[in-house]
């Protein structure tokens, strides 16, 4: 993120995992404020499927990201 915002050329590969991290920490912040509420509502309905779209999230955007540094010989 931080080589994103310094205005440095950053090649393509970046973008698609700076934009999943995002949603990730977005949907994850949503998910905090669900669990915080009290009682068995907070957990069973909404909380367990924001957890479930999050590790969905990562993933995808752990398979794009290995996907694109492969095919562009980026990375170790």
């Amino acid at each position: 993120m931080i080589d994103l915002a310094g205005g440095r050329r950053i090649d393509r590969p970046a973008w698609p995992r700076a934009v999943g991290y995002v949603l990730a920490v977005l949907l994850a912040l949503t998910n905090a404020f669900v669990h915080s509420r009290d009682g068995y509502t907070a957990v069973v309905p909404t909380g367990l499927t924001l957890s479930a779209l999050v590790v969905v999230v990562l993933v995808l955007t752990a398979l794009v990201a290995r996907a694109l540094t492969n095919r562009h010989r980026f990375g170790a």
